[in-house]
């Protein structure tokens, strides 16, 4: 019982100090206000009781404080499969930089080995759902057999994904199921329906959508993700209803249009080198 105590300390200890990390959110994209929140992401080496699956770390969230600490394992294996918000962390400028280490610096140097097409899918997939939340519409699926629901319950309880990774799992697995988009407003926040009455749509789920979009496009044409992005100003008159939503599908329409091409002259490599990746880890 005091060695578990022990390595939750040294667990506690780690997660304040952390091999990367950065600022997150509107105040990396530039769109903040001056009540946003600071939000803040990185990544640490645990312990190593950690480390040989004695026990289990995969993410902390600091209490009282917009902090998401991932385990370096976690956060790689984010990565390789193209999640957005992890993604972002390899082209955070110096000035957004809270704390870096050694093992932070090498994680940032395999950015050519990480930064794959994969993340089109995954990205596209994302912006996607938060435009649907923008237009109160939500995705019907033809209803799963009993065996597709035992696979589904044991997804959630095995890995514990948060709801955007779920999401994302589902649309894989239930790729050949019947759907269909029907409006839905059920179980928005008090901010969200305010946004609908006075906005007519959801400007902070469109921000998001679009911002999405703009930064697939330059992955793909570039190989990187520019901060603070160059359409701050656009997306602002986004979030606070300046721009109507017959507008704002426009923009979304001519986003996405941007993105598929991109996506067919991508200067990315088709897939991540895991193999390099993984032993770079484990050296």
């Amino acid at each position: 019982m005091e060695d578990i105590g022990k390595a939750e300390a040294a667990l506690e200890i780690a997660v304040h100090n952390t091999d990367l990390l950065v600022v997150s959110g509107s105040r990396l994209y530039g769109t903040e206000t001056e009540d946003s929140d600071f939000d803040l992401i990185g990544f640490v080496i645990p312990p190593f009781e950690y480390l040989l699956g004695l026990k289990n770390f995969e993410c902390r969230k600091l209490p009282d404080k917009d902090h998401k600490i991932f385990s370096l394992r976690r956060f790689l294996d984010l990565v390789l499969g193209g999640d957005p918000a992890c993604t972002e962390l390899f082209f955070v400028p110096p000035e957004k930089i809270i704390a870096i280490s050694d093992v932070g610096k090498k994680i940032l140097s395999l950015r050519s080995c990480i930064i794959s097409q994969a993340i089109y899918r995954r990205i596209m997939g994302y912006s996607y759902s938060e435009w649907r939340k923008a237009m109160g519409q939500k995705m019907i699926i033809e209803e799963r057999s009993p065996t597709e629901n035992t696979v589904v319950e044991d997804i959630r309880t095995i890995f514990q994904p948060d709801k955007d990774d779920m999401d994302h799992v589902l649309e894989i697995l239930l790729k050949d199921k019947e759907r269909q988009i029907v409006p839905s407003k059920v179980g928005l926040g008090e901010k969200r329906r305010k946004e609908f009455e006075t906005c007519g749509y959801g400007v902070s789920s469109a921000c998001h959508a679009i911002r999405l979009l703009d930064q697939v496009c330059q992955l793909m044409c570039y190989g990187e993700i520019k901060f603070p992005s160059s359409k701050a100003q656009i997306l602002k008159q986004i979030r606070n209803g300046q721009i109507s939503k017959i507008e704002a599908q426009k923009l979304y329409d001519e986003y996405h249009i941007l993105a598929g091409n991109a996506k067919k002259r991508s200067v990315l490599p088709d897939k991540p080198d895991r193999n390099k990746v993984m032993m770079t880890y484990l050296d």
